[in-house]
């Protein structure tokens, strides 16, 4: 689709969209900063985002970078969070600012909202 129509409207939040070029680019970006995180092929990664553009591009991230996520919920209490991180071995967790004090030891990647819509990644 980034191919046919790259500045089609790819997704559409609360006023805020992606076309689908823009889309692949965020998600691109994210995906090779978590390979030089360490992340390969198989690893299980954290997804603390909430509803945005920014859940969108995590996710079609990790799957580029060819992981799996593991979607962690910011309204669980910390004990559980810190739990499900430990259990399922994630050793990096992409976040958005207000929750990256709830990764714990997981290396933090946190997002924000970028130039013209696309994520930046900040940490």
């Amino acid at each position: 689709q980034v191919a046919r129509t790259p500045d089609r409207e790819a997704v559409n939040f609360e006023g805020r969209s992606m076309s689908y070029a823009q889309l692949n680019a965020a998600a691109n970006r994210l995906a090779r900063h978590l390979q030089k995180q360490g992340v390969q092929r198989g690893d299980l990664v954290g997804v603390m985002v909430g509803r945005s553009l920014e859940m969108v591009v995590s996710l079609y991230a990790v799957h580029k970078a060819g992981a799996a996520y593991v979607p962690l919920d910011p309204v669980y209490p910390r004990d559980r969070l810190a739990y499900m991180i430990s259990d399922a071995g994630l050793k990096v967790v992409v976040t958005q600012r207000q929750f990256a004090d709830m990764v714990g030891s997981a290396t933090r990647v946190v997002l924000e909202e970028g130039v013209g819509d696309v994520p930046v990644i900040v940490r």
